[in-house]
């Protein structure tokens, strides 16, 4: 079983950051976080060149369907000649079948990891490092014990659900993206995925920019999530997380569960 967090000087968090363009990813190579998670559309001949000292982790998809294999391996392959050294799953079925790859595999938030039985039992089975549950407080978090270097989402949309069908295959123009209102009037931010799925959004941007000191203890990565920003916020958002430069709040923001939790 796993021990608990060693004791000692809280050390500071490294920054990741997920992208969806490569306009974003080019903002964030000028001051390049620790790690780069790139999506799954990533196209290598059309985005800017992966340098080296920085890791970049290839997103796969939610859903792994029967048949999808030949596809990824492919998408793979050509995101690893191109300077890609990791992959990102964010379910059990995408996580089993990344583990053929012989490369280090990431959990995402989307495996739900919550508890230090989960983590160690991640761990034993290849994981190489997790992103915890992001329904866990930050008390919890900092009591997981795992060796397992832990990642937090930090800033951005937190992923709400992950619909098969398309809600946007019957627009007019549809431009891969589209906000919708709930019952209350709160904005739910889609973005269309792989195979035409809809990913969810929450339609308020998570902001712990101001409350960076708590979190020196417990994660080894902070992730910053971008999805509809433009490549100017998303580096100014970057240099706001690394250097504490200043930088404006989102004039809606949430500080999701960590403070809270869940009620």
């Amino acid at each position: 079983m796993p021990n608990r967090p060693e004791e000692g000087k809280p050390q500071k968090a490294a920054i990741s950051a997920s992208v969806r363009t490569k306009e974003q990813l080019s903002a964030l190579l000028k001051t390049p976080p620790a790690r780069i998670y790139l999506p799954y559309s990533f196209e290598p001949e059309k985005w800017p060149k992966l340098p080296e000292g920085v890791e970049f982790a290839l997103t796969l998809p939610r859903v792994f369907e029967p048949g999808m294999e030949k596809a990824v391996k492919r998408q793979i392959e050509k995101a690893k000649e191109a300077g890609v050294s990791a992959l990102l799953a964010g379910s059990l079925g995408t996580f089993s079948a990344a583990l053929e790859y012989d490369m280090p595999v990431y959990g995402d938030a989307g495996l739900n990891l919550a508890n230090s039985h989960a983590l160690w039992q991640a761990q034993q089975l290849g994981l190489a490092g997790a992103t915890a549950s992001f329904e866990l407080t930050l008390a919890q978090i900092r009591g997981l014990a795992s060796k397992l270097p832990l990642e937090v989402l930090a800033y951005g949309r937190l992923p709400l659900m992950l619909l098969k069908r398309c809600m946007m295959k019957n627009c007019k123009n549809c431009t891969g993206e589209m906000t919708i209102f709930d019952r209350r009037g709160e904005p739910v931010y889609i973005t269309k995925e792989y195979g035409c799925q809809n990913q969810l959004w929450n339609g308020h941007v998570l902001w712990l920019q101001d409350k960076l000191s708590e979190w020196n203890a417990g994660p080894a990565l902070l992730r910053l999530v971008f999805t509809d920003e433009t490549p100017a916020r998303c580096a100014e958002v970057l240099q706001a997380y690394q250097n504490n430069d200043p930088c404006p709040m989102p004039e809606v923001f949430t500080r999701g569960l960590y403070y809270r939790g869940v009620q």
